[in-house]
């Protein structure tokens, strides 16, 4: 989750990454409640086109999950249930406008892989280990409806698909048919209920001979629609007869019993194929379901993918007395969308669609005139779904880190670079004090459904570019990126270095590229980049090329533009050239090169218009050669620098080390991005591990996840002694944290 932290307060500011299930209507569609990480938050719709925030969950809560939240959804009105992978559900109530109140909390003790309400009575929970539960909403009793199999191998099995509840319509007494699927197989479970009383009858299994990656029922008739990982949608129109013929015997007595479907080709349904891909979501809307008139019931139904494109089928010819023959079904398309659609949920009333997608943004659809109404972009940190990762090294696949670069001269504005995220190839502009999104900018033009093919094939050409280094001058008028194709099986990388012009035009900024590099470091990759603080020069180093390179700034806007030329090229004993900063007033920048910490002065040559001279002044050597220094930042007199487990405080006057301290950098974060000063105050913030209760030993630290927890520790330059420290939960992880200037916080992701 993402945090501002200070040294005496701490200021939630709502991080983490949408969940397929965690949504739902709340007051007959004018709020709609989200789960964002292990936060959950409350958004009221009106005229204005951008949602209104009127709650949001808090972590340092007793009533706040834990871990992320799964799934939400609505039980009337004005309640709400969510579940988390902590293994609790939450029973939540939003008749305040303003608040959000816990009434009840079940703790299962186990990932709940779904659950689903049915007609505001009772709420069906299924676990991990495909236990089905039900818990009757008046007094919150819980009953086992199937107990726990624990013969089934979870392990490797895909995430459960969403659970779906709803009245059988090819039974005369009151019976519930509960569905949900698990790999390739779709189990039905019937169940009786008598004066409030629920009972399993039988279990029916229906193998489909392909992953189920969504599915759901269409309320009108029971009729179950299927996605799967080719892009098929596979409709059965008398899905709910044929499950229940299997139970001719509708009654309890006797011991409960699995029946199988033998082949999906036995039965009717109908195919429905656009997605070239994984059919992540699918959702009916028979709003028009009163038939007295004898008028056809009109049904629709929405699908979504990996494409970014929302497709309107017209499902309402398709009935019990289709046949096996694919039909032509109308179908609309919505414009494509930001990234993959993760869920669609229409409102109560059914006139309007919430569309989450995968880059943390949620929009809503007007079903009328099948406009985006309203939506809004949140913070984009991950989408490991998306972003598989086969085609990198394993240095690329290091570098794939957030990173936070603070506007200085604009409150609570934050250049991010996520190339995890869903949109690799952009950086975003976040406002972390209002919590919204501001602007995106590509970095690399890529078309979004292209990269995703690419990055799924075993002999592709090219692989999915993505943002690798980004950095500012403090005075903001220059930002340097680096992005890169990296091609695994050929061992080649394509690096391309931007500088852009940062403008202002009141509260919006703009990027405009003035010049572009190729191959900055002659085929060898851009392991660091500073650039000096009035935007006039900027330094890279390459690890590999051993060297590292100072670049200027030529030129004119108005005669012949901006150019960016390098003017020298230096290095230090063949070594690595790893790190790189500029101090305070430019006079000089310091190079790590593996274990030394080389002093650098630059003066402009006279009579060179275009020309530096770079000499060496001095050469720091760290007494242990086998601690690289990884990164290195001038702050004031002094330079901190870091390695894998030790923090390292020179003084720049005496050229000496002042102050050293050995404690292990977060594991969660790169290490180059576990280091950010504060030359205002004088202070620097380091991302640590630091043991817990669970940790016996080293071996044990290094082992498990559950004997670590990431710390971030804030030091003065002057002492060892840290000012202020702050711990994250267990299994919350840092991955980028930067200083902002206005209000002397460090916001931490």
């Amino acid at each position: 989750c993402s945090t501002l932290v200070c040294c005496n307060m701490v200021i939630e500011s709502g991080g983490g990454q949408f969940s397929a299930g965690a949504s739902c209507w709340l007051r007959n569609g004018s709020q709609l409640a989200i789960g964002f990480g292990r936060h959950i938050k409350l958004y009221r719709f009106s005229q204005s086109p951008n949602p209104e925030l009127i709650f949001q969950s808090s972590t340092s809560t007793d009533n706040s999950h834990s871990d992320s939240v799964t799934h939400i959804v609505s039980v009337s009105r004005f309640r709400f249930v969510s579940a988390s992978i902590d293994g609790t559900l939450r029973i939540w109530n939003a008749s305040d406008s303003y608040d959000l109140i816990c009434e009840r909390v079940f703790d299962f003790g186990m990932k709940i892989s779904s659950i689903q309400s049915f007609k505001s009575n009772y709420l069906f929970i299924l676990t991990h280990d495909l236990s089905l539960m039900v818990i009757y909403i008046k007094n919150y009793s819980v009953k086992t409806l199937i107990p726990s199999q624990n013969q089934v191998n979870r392990k490797n099995s895909t995430p459960i698909s969403s659970l779906v509840a709803i009245e059988s319509l090819s039974i005369r007494e009151t019976a519930i048919l509960v569905h949900f699927g698990v790999d390739s197989v779709i189990h039905s479970v019937i169940v009786s209920e008598n004066n409030q009383v629920l009972n399993v009858i039988g279990t029916v299994l229906c193998e489909m001979n392909t992953k189920i990656t969504s599915f759901c029922v269409r309320n009108s008739d029971g009729a179950l629609a299927i996605g799967d990982q080719q892009g098929i949608i596979r409709l059965f129109p008398e899905y709910d007869s044929i499950v229940t013929s299997k139970f001719k015997d509708l009654t309890s007595s006797s011991s409960t019993k699995h029946r199988k479907i033998d082949s999906i080709s036995d039965l009717i349904h109908s195919k429905l194929h656009w997605h070239s891909g994984i059919v992540t979501s699918l959702s009916f809307d028979d709003s028009n379901s009163d038939n007295s008139s004898g008028n056809q019931i009109q049904s629709l139904l929405f699908s979504g993918g990996n494409e970014s494109v929302l497709v309107e089928w017209d499902v309402s010819h398709i009935t019990s007395v289709l046949s096996h023959k694919n039909t032509n079904t109308r179908r609309r398309f919505i414009p494509r969308l930001s990234a993959s659609i993760l869920s669609i949920t229409p409102n109560s009333t059914r006139t309007q669609i919430s569309i989450l997608t995968s880059d943390n943004t949620f929009q809503i659809l007007d079903l009328s005139t099948h406009e985006i109404i309203s939506s809004l972009k949140t913070l984009r940190i991950r989408n490991e779904s998306e972003t598989t990762t086969n085609s990198l090294c394993k240095h690329c696949e290091s570098e794939r880190t957030l990173e936070l670069k603070p506007l200085h001269s604009n409150n609570g504005l934050f250049l991010i670079r996520a190339p995890f995220s869903a949109t690799p190839f952009k950086i975003q502009l976040y406002n972390v004090m209002n919590d919204c999104h501001v602007n995106e900018f590509i970095i690399h033009a890529c078309n979004a459904v292209a990269y995703k093919s690419i990055s799924n094939t075993k002999n592709h050409e090219m692989s999915v570019p993505f943002v690798t280094h980004l950095e500012c001058s403090e005075d903001n008028g220059v930002c340097v990126t680096v992005d890169r194709r990296c091609l695994k099986e050929n061992a080649m990388h394509f690096d391309c270095m931007k500088f852009w012009k940062v403008r202002r035009k009141e509260n919006e900024v703009e990027l405009e590229l003035e010049c572009k590099v190729n191959d900055p470091h002659d085929g060898f990759l851009v392991d660091s980049v500073c650039v000096e603080s009035k935007g006039q020069f900027v330094v890279t180093t390459s690890v590999k090329g051993r060297e590292f390179k100072v670049w200027m700034r030529v030129g004119s806007d108005v005669i012949d533009g901006i150019q960016w030329k390098c003017v020298f090229v230096g290095g230090y004993r063949g070594f690595g050239c790893r790190s790189v900063s500029f101090s305070k007033d430019s006079s000089m920048f310091c190079v790590a090169a593996e274990n030394i910490l080389t002093l650098w002065t630059m003066d402009k040559m006279l009579g060179q218009k275009d020309l530096i001279k770079c000499e060496l002044m001095n050469a720091l050597t760290y007494n242990s050669p086998d601690e690289v220094i990884v990164k290195a930042e001038f702050l004031n007199e002094f330079i901190v620098s870091i390695s894998v487990s030790t923090i390292i405080v020179w003084n720049v006057m005496t050229r000496s080390i002042w102050w050293s301290v050995s404690i292990p950098i977060a594991r969660s974060i790169c290490v180059s991005n576990a280091l950010v000063v504060d030359s205002i105050s004088n202070r620097f913030a380091v991302a640590v591990s630091l043991p817990t209760l669970n940790a016996e030993t080293e071996e044990e630290m290094l082992d498990c996840d559950d004997s670590v927890r990431d710390c971030v520790l804030v030091f003065d330059a002057k002492t060892a002694v840290p000012i202020h420290s702050e711990g994250l939960p267990v299994g919350t992880h840092i991955l980028g944290m930067s200083f902002c200037e206005s209000e002397r916080k460090m916001e931490q992701n």
